[in-house]
């Protein structure tokens, strides 16, 4: 049963229904069943947000099961290849993409299919891309990686030594 990965609490990625972001996953938490459709869920996104009073707060809506998946298991200190697919975090979401060259200091050229051109990323900010299919992950994890402890400062946030130039679109 597909709901079993979706209770009241739980970690989620959701895809839009625009074609404008199309391929690109939002992180959010599962707030509770939808009380209008047994096929939907109230989600709390993360990354996007409302205008209320002149107060921003985290956009919730209603969201077919369809269009969630669960959060994948963090990997860390991953060295990415020339031509692998990726998913880059860049605008509050997780955007498909194809690495096209490494860079110096942990970076990374990354060409993002749906905005059609070619941008710079931290490893931190890029994961493998893998898809939620019957239960699974695929390409499946071969082995989780921890952070080790002098990874993370004080305040829970992985610590990179390095840095590169991130551009990022004006909205």
């Amino acid at each position: 049963m597909a709901h079993q990965w979706f209770r009241e609490g739980a970690d989620v990625e959701i895809a839009s229904l625009l074609k404008c972001l199309e391929g690109v996953l939002f992180s959010g938490k599962v707030v509770a069943p939808s009380f209008d459709d047994a096929n939907k869920f109230v989600i709390e996104y993360e990354t996007l947000t409302t205008q209320e009073d002149g107060i921003s707060q985290p956009l919730m809506e209603d969201v077919s099961v369809g269009l969630l998946r669960p959060r994948p298991p963090t990997e860390a200190k991953l060295v990415f290849k020339s031509d692998e697919i990726v998913d880059a975090f860049f605008n509050g979401g997780w955007w498909n993409g194809v690495v096209v060259t490494p860079l110096n200091n942990s970076c990374y050229l990354v060409w993002l299919r749906r905005m059609g051109r070619n941008y710079q990323f931290r490893a931190s900010e890029l994961r493998v891309h893998r898809e939620w299919k019957m239960g699974a992950w695929f390409p499946p994890f071969d082995q989780l990686v921890k952070l080790e402890e002098d990874d993370v400062n004080a305040e829970g946030l992985l610590h990179m030594t390095d840095s590169c130039n991130v551009f990022q679109l004006q909205t």
